[in-house]
């Protein structure tokens, strides 16, 4: 198993144990935090995320961020 893919069954994890659905949009924005090298902006992950799901939208990009803030996968700074 790769990194990433040991970032994401985590991910996963935690997912359930806070009572999350797990779902492609909340996949793919999590992915987009794990690989970049910096941190990356709302918009900076909405164009990652569009370019693997093209109907996601902003607003879910910003739902799902705030998401993983409240459960401690991302931070907001």
């Amino acid at each position: 198993m790769s990194d990433l893919e040991n970032k994401i069954e985590a991910f996963c994890g935690r997912c359930k144990e806070q009572g999350l659905k797990i779902t492609p949009q909340r996949i793919e924005v999590y992915k987009a935090l794990a690989v970049s090298s910096s941190h990356p902006s709302a918009d900076e992950v909405y164009e990652k995320v569009k370019a693997v799901l093209p109907n996601v939208s902003l607003d879910t990009v910003n739902r799902t961020l705030n998401t993983l803030s409240s459960i401690g996968v991302a931070f907001v700074v």
